[in-house]
């Protein structure tokens, strides 16, 4: 059973229709059907307002929608290849080279008598 706050007018062109659920709502403007600026109106509230402006159906600036859309991977066939079979032995090596080089300069800046500046 919906609360009363649950239940949500809007402006379609002049007519008002409703009363639709906020999950309704947030479909609606999720599919463009209404708009940031569509006035909404639910009990409570003492005028209709834009629905940019009602927090529950403000979108975040710092995430995308979530869609539904997402196209099903089959990953059934995918076989790991190269690197990808053990990532640790290429890792280790990574590591190895950087030290490897990081001592070779070492040695070769103290024979060569450079100093390094701080």
């Amino acid at each position: 059973m919906m609360h009363a706050i649950d239940l949500w007018y809007f402006n379609d062109s002049g007519q008002q229709r409703g009363p639709l659920g906020s999950d309704e709502i947030r479909s609606l403007l999720a599919t463009g059907s209404l708009q940031s600026d569509s006035l909404l109106w639910t009990e409570g509230m003492t005028e209709w307002k834009p629905a940019g402006s009602i927090i529950a159906f403000q979108t975040s600036p710092y995430a995308p929608p979530i869609s539904n859309d997402l196209p099903d991977t089959d990953w059934s066939g995918y076989e790991a290849s190269g690197s990808q079979i053990r990532p640790w032995v290429r890792y280790w090596a990574r590591t190895f080279d950087y030290l490897t080089f990081c001592m070779l300069v070492g040695v070769w800046a103290c024979l060569s008598g450079l100093r390094l500046k701080r």
